[in-house]
C-alpha cells in the first residue's frame, strides 16, 4: 500500500507544516543571499531565485573569487549541501540550527576552496528550527511534482517566460509569463513596472492565505483573469491582491488534479492574453 508520503500530491496539514514551513524558509534565504551575491543579474530578479531539486532547491552553479561552487538545501536529509571542485562535498545538517549558523559553518569550507563572496547577513535569521522529516519530505514532494506541471504548461507557450523558480523571500514556487506588450505610462527600461505579466505559482501558506495554496495573477490587468475557466476549487481573490487562488487541499480532491491545474493554468494564460 502507498502511504501519504509517497504520493505525488501528500496531505499538507497547517498545524504540522507551521514551524516546517517556517524553517526550510529561512534555509532558502540562506541559499538566497548566495545567488543574491554572486549570479549575473537578470530582469525581474531572476538571478536571485533558487533552481528546484530531486529534493528541494539549489543556487545552480555560481562564482565567486575565480571559483565555482553551490549550494543545496535538501528536504530529506535535511541539510544545507556544499560542492566547490577539487574537494569533498560537504553536508551540514539544519535541524536545531539557524540559517546563520550554517552560514557560519559554509564560511570556512568557503574559504578553503578560495571562494571569497560578501553576504547581505541582514536577510539571514538567527531563529533556530525544529523540522519535521516527514513534513519536510511531504513539502518537497509538492514543490517537484508542481514544478513539473508548471513545465508542461510552458511548454505550450510560445511567449517568454522565467525559469520555474523558489523565490527565497516569499518560498513560493513560481513561473512568470511575458506578454511582449509594455504597460503605457511606464519607464520601457524599467521592466518590472513596464512589463504585462502573467505570474503562476504555489506557496506553502504566508500570513495572507495561511494554508497551502497555488495562485494566478496578472500585472497590471488582474480583472483579465475573472474570464479563466477555474478548476473545481478555485476562486477569484480580492483581499489584499487580486487574482485566482486554489487551495492545495482542494487541488488534491480532483480525479485528475494535474489536468485539472494545467488546464486552468493555460486558460489564464489565454485571456490574459488576448
Amino acid at each position: 500500500m502507498t502511504s501519504d508520503a509517497d504520493e505525488d500530491y501528500p496531505t499538507l496539514e497547517i498545524d504540522e507544516l507551521a514551524e516546517t514551513r517556517s524553517g526550510l524558509h529561512a534555509f532558502a534565504r540562506l541559499l538566497g543571499v548566495y545567488t543574491s551575491a554572486c549570479a549575473p543579474p537578470r530582469k525581474h530578479w531572476w538571478h536571485s531565485s533558487l533552481q528546484p531539486a530531486v529534493d528541494g532547491f539549489r543556487t545552480g552553479v555560481l562564482r565567486a573569487g575565480g571559483q565555482l561552487f553551490e549550494v543545496v538545501l535538501d528536504f530529506r536529509s535535511l541539510a544545507v549541501g556544499l560542492s566547490i571542485p577539487g574537494l569533498d562535498g560537504q553536508w551540514f545538517p539544519i535541524e536545531g540550527e539557524s540559517a546563520m549558523s550554517i552560514k557560519d559553518k559554509l564560511a570556512p569550507e568557503l574559504f578553503r576552496g578560495s571562494v571569497s563572496v560578501e553576504l547581505d547577513e541582514a536577510r539571514l535569521s538567527h531563529q533556530r528550527h525544529d523540522v519535521d522529516p516527514d513534513c519536510a519530505v511531504r513539502l518537497g514532494r509538492v514543490y517537484g511534482h508542481l514544478a513539473q506541471c508548471f513545465a508542461r504548461v510552458r511548454s505550450g507557450i510560445a511567449a517568454e517566460t522565467s525559469p520555474i523558480q523558489l523565490w527565497p523571500h516569499h518560498f513560493d514556487l513560481a513561473m512568470l509569463v511575458l506578454s511582449g506588450r509594455k504597460i503605457p505610462g511606464q519607464d520601457p527600461e524599467d521592466e518590472e513596472y513596464s512589463d504585462e505579466q502573467l505570474n503562476m505559482g504555489f506557496v506553502p501558506g504566508d500570513e495572507g492565505i495561511g494554508e497551502p495554496y497555488i495562485f494566478v495573477t496578472h500585472y497590471p490587468y488582474a480583472e483579465r483573469l475573472e474570464a479563466t475557466r477555474l478548476a473545481p476549487g478555485a476562486y477569484f481573490h480580492t483581499q489584499g491582491w487580486s487574482g485566482i487562488v486554489m487551495p492545495y487541499a482542494a487541488f488534491r480532491e480532483n480525479k485528475q488534479p494535474e489536468a485539472a491545474l494545467i488546464g486552468m493554468l493555460r486558460s489564464a494564460w489565454t485571456v490574459s492574453n488576448a
